[in-house]
């Protein structure tokens, strides 16, 4: 069994942080609605064609933490550029619409959009589909939401962070693909998530995404001044203004960060058999 298949580094949304992500080679997850018509035309299309793996969030979870109302037209519309920019669609994750913590709400957005919905899928774009904790069992909300898009195609979601699903109705849940929303990191809890997940699906494909900028913020902020201050002695050893330095500093401090950052989606050590361990020690 694998670990994660795709640890995507999230908050990668603003110009400078998308390109450092992007000299790194690694999956990107950025928000739809934070992206900037360069980057949706252009940059993270010719990531895609060239393998690179994105994942896009709605905002959703943002949205419901602000109280705000969440523009699916636009959303959408977002990711259908997206889709039809790349000659690589499969390399695209994008997130269905729903209503964090609300099963009910969740499964009425869905309907609502479920026509565009299915035509991401068409295209080739892998759609995840948060399924919500609620009164009605997790593989319900798998069924209804097959039967709603009229294809299995697609990559259930599962909550981790606010409105988390449990572990114990996590090993209740069966399908061919999932993505852990909001957590990346080998704690206790994401640990036995993800057992409990492999349990009952064992040659299933298993992603997730989480904040990475946020939680390394102080090591980028730290490689950005200490690239500007090289950049600065440079050009004044060159007698050159360091305006003539194309890229930001922040483009390098993110790009070197990441390329230096082992632990992210690491695999953990394996788990004591303190059972085991004690009975051959007997």
């Amino acid at each position: 069994m694998t670990w994660l298949d795709l640890p995507f580094r999230s908050g990668m949304s603003s110009k400078s942080d998308l390109r450092g992500a992007i000299e790194a080679g690694v999956p990107v997850g950025v928000v739809a609605g934070l992206l900037t018509t360069s980057a949706m035309v252009m940059v993270i299309p010719r990531y895609l064609d060239r393998g690179g793996k994105v994942f896009v969030d709605s905002g959703a979870f943002g949205a419901f933490l602000s109280g705000e109302e969440m523009d699916w037209r636009e959303i959408m519309s977002r990711y259908l550029t997206l889709a039809n920019m790349t000659d690589h669609p499969e390399n695209l994750y994008v997130v269905a619409p729903d209503k964090v913590g609300d099963q009910a709400g969740t499964m009425a957005v869905l309907e609502a959009w479920a026509p565009k919905v299915r035509a991401l899928v068409d295209e080739g774009c892998q759609v995840i589909v948060p399924i919500q904790a609620g009164s009605l069992p997790g593989q319900e909300m798998i069924k209804r939401a097959a039967a709603l898009l009229g294809t299995r195609r697609f990559i259930v979601g599962v909550p981790s962070n606010r409105a988390a699903m449990s572990i114990e109705e996590c090993r209740t849940l069966r399908h061919a693909a999932f993505h852990i929303l909001g957590r990346v990191q080998a704690d206790e809890e994401q640990i036995e998530r993800i057992y409990a997940l492999r349990e009952g699906n064992p040659f299933a494909q298993i992603n997730a995404d989480a904040n990475w900028l946020r939680s390394r913020m102080d090591t980028v902020r730290k490689g950005t001044e200490a690239e500007r201050e090289l950049r600065s002695a440079a050009a004044l050893a060159r007698a050159l203004p360091p305006v003539l330095l194309i890229d930001h500093p922040r483009v390098e401090a993110v790009r070197r960060a990441l390329e230096e950052d082992q632990n992210w989606g690491a695999k953990p050590a394996p788990r004591r058999n303190v059972q085991l361990e004690l009975a051959l020690a007997a």
